[in-house]
């Protein structure tokens, strides 16, 4: 069935009109071509670096200083506050001709505990003991077992 400005409809099917003008356009207009497929080229993969080779620093364990070892001394305690001193806790009294002053000693007692101390004093007791040592100690840490011996080493 045609239709005023030439349109068509098809009989019993609602929304069936045809503009035919509009398809002669549609017909008359040139088609989209399709743009040519181009080829991907897949992207290069990143090649790591290559990097000098950095110079590894080799860490060793902290060598022990050189022992002299002095022999086995008896080794007594002593709190220097107490006395009235103020030369605190790190030193150890001992015969100076033995192990003069200043003197950086290492020593294991006999249960395995181990100090190091550095001589700074002396005493009447150190002339008759050449082999004892009186360690500075605060009394409250003086170890139960009191008088001990312990092997003495020179540091250094």
């Amino acid at each position: 069935m045609s239709l005023p400005g030439d349109k068509e409809v098809i009989p019993g099917i609602k929304g069936s009109e045809k503009d035919n003008a509009m398809e002669a356009l549609k017909k008359a207009e040139p088609k989209p071509v399709a743009a040519p497929v181009q080829e991907v080229q897949p992207e290069p993969v990143a090649q790591p670096v290559q990097q000098e080779p950095v110079a590894t620093l080799q860490v060793q364990a902290a060598a022990q200083p050189a022992t002299q070892n002095v022999g086995t001394f008896k080794v007594s305690f002593y709190d220097p506050a107490s006395l009235g001193s103020s030369m605190g806790y790190d030193g150890v009294a001992a015969n100076l001709s033995v192990l003069p002053r200043g003197t950086r000693i290492k020593i294991t007692t006999a249960q395995g505990e181990v100090w190091y101390k550095t001589v700074n004093d002396t005493g009447t007791f150190a002339y008759s003991n050449p082999q004892q040592i009186d360690v500075a100690m605060p009394n409250s840490m003086v170890p139960s077992y009191g008088i001990t011996s312990a092997t003495v080493e020179i540091i250094g």
